[in-house]
């Protein structure tokens, strides 16, 4: 499965190929010690296998304009899928799967952590 890694103390997304998941799900970097990644300062984002209208690949925590409506993209357990999900008001969440036809209709205008990066600019 295809994943981008986020470094959060350095704010940006580190190349990838750097990077390898275990089987028992802990990240790790190639040629570096400690070969173990501590799990608070990076966080995994997987793809999901789809693109928006512009043809860019479309991952987790990627944040979408669909509809005029910005929507962040996630993994939800409970509807075993990709989801858009957005407010309504402070508290109200809709979740909504991500298909298809719908991630064709869409638009990537940043990351969950894209004003982080821009801090650290």
């Amino acid at each position: 499965m295809k994943f981008r890694v986020y470094n959060k103390i350095e704010k940006k997304y580190e190349t990838s190929k750097d990077f390898f998941i275990s089987q028992d799900g802990i990240l790790h970097r190639l040629n570096t010690i400690p070969f173990l990644c501590d799990p608070e300062s990076y966080t995994v984002e997987f793809s999901t296998g789809l693109q928006d209208k512009n043809g860019v690949e479309i991952f987790e925590g990627d944040k979408i304009n669909l509809w005029d409506k910005i929507c962040e993209i996630a993994w939800n357990n409970n509807m075993s899928g990709w989801v858009y999900q957005f407010s309504v008001g402070s508290k109200t969440k809709h979740y909504y799967h991500l298909k298809c036809d719908l991630a064709l209709e869409c638009e990537i205008t940043g990351t969950i952590h894209s004003e982080e990066q821009n801090e650290n600019t």
